[in-house]
């Protein structure tokens, strides 16, 4: 999340467009047709989440390619991008000011799961030394 003075949750306003953005871009990686050799597979892309700052002049997107593979490149190629897509959200959206588009990988996919195998590893040790105690 964008850092601001005072941390609060995102508006009602912040919340609607983060998600208007999300789904064009979204819509953008699945039917557009990239000149940029790194961006050829660019519909395999999963956006998980869109935050925007409370001015809504900068959006961040986090995004997830298929599988992991390759994700550092095609982050890159994203944020060599980002004027196409913000081009396409000043298109569709009505706002005084189009936010910069920037890309950045999402984590709380591998994030969770990490927490699960921690949980899973722990439930199994407590039932070994519950079996131990016997």
């Amino acid at each position: 999340m964008f850092k601001t003075k005072k941390t609060r949750a995102p508006s009602q306003r912040q919340l609607s467009v983060a998600e208007q953005i999300r789904h064009m871009v979204s819509m953008s990686l699945r039917t557009a047709h990239f000149r940029d050799p790194d961006l050829q597979n660019a519909s395999s892309v999963t956006v998980s989440s869109v935050d925007i700052s409370p001015d809504l002049k900068n959006a961040c997107v986090y995004v997830v390619p298929l599988g992991g593979n390759d994700s550092d490149i095609i982050v890159k190629a994203l944020n060599r991008a980002s004027g196409f897509f913000k081009k396409e959200i000043s298109k569709s959206l009505s706002l005084r000011f189009t936010p910069k588009v920037f890309f950045k990988i999402d984590n709380s996919f591998d994030n969770a799961q990490h927490v699960n195998n921690l949980i899973i590893k722990e439930r199994a040790r407590m039932k070994n030394s519950d079996t131990n105690d016997e």
